[in-house]
């Protein structure tokens, strides 16, 4: 039985394998890699935290630098009462999209709270989550144990104007915030 390769059908109907060939190699690409990429994140997430400390660590060595230095990870809420749950899991950007979006009160949020001891320093590192001139920006903040005094910080972008909001992820700028106090030594 020949195919008439200039019929339409002959064309929709190629296509349509296609699709489904492709879009099947995809899924199983996707399933086979994914958690060599979930790991990859939860590295780099402790890699951001360790560099808001100030400590300059690979993503192969993350974890085991990490589990040396931070000593728990804790939620809190919007008053900072202390909540069950795990402060690593959470997906802060994730809950700062659906706060913008309308789907969760400022109330209702949680954040973590990473507390860490670096050379007998203790420390607070907090993420912060934002919205730049063209996309998200998020980073770590860490405090020390006055509650006021910043030890280090860490930033980053997804599409920020190179040379303008792009310097965020830059020593340049994260250096200007150690030993800086965010507060008044009276809390205002």
């Amino acid at each position: 039985m020949a195919f008439d390769k200039n019929s339409n059908g002959f064309t929709f109907g190629f296509a349509t394998v296609l699709v489904v060939v492709v879009g099947t190699l995809l899924a199983v690409t996707y399933m086979g890699l994914k958690p060599a990429y979930d790991e990859n994140v939860r590295r780099e997430k402790m890699q951001n935290i360790l560099g808001a400390m100030g400590v300059e660590v690979d993503r192969d060595a993350a974890p085991a630098r990490y589990q040396e230095l931070v000593k728990s990870a804790f939620l809190v809420d919007a008053n900072g009462k202390p909540v069950d749950g795990d402060g690593f899991a959470l997906d802060v950007l994730k809950q700062y999209k659906a706060w913008k979006a309308g789907e969760i009160e400022a109330g209702d949020m949680v954040y973590p709270v990473y507390e860490a001891d670096k050379e007998g320093t203790k420390l607070y590192v907090l993420p912060v989550v934002g919205t730049g001139l063209w996309g998200p920006i998020w980073g770590y903040l860490s405090v020390e144990d006055d509650g006021r005094t910043v030890h280090g910080s860490l930033f980053d972008h997804k599409g920020e104007t190179p040379g303008l909001g792009a310097e965020i992820a830059t020593p340049m700028f994260e250096d200007q915030f150690p030993d800086k106090t965010i507060t008044e030594a009276d809390g205002t």
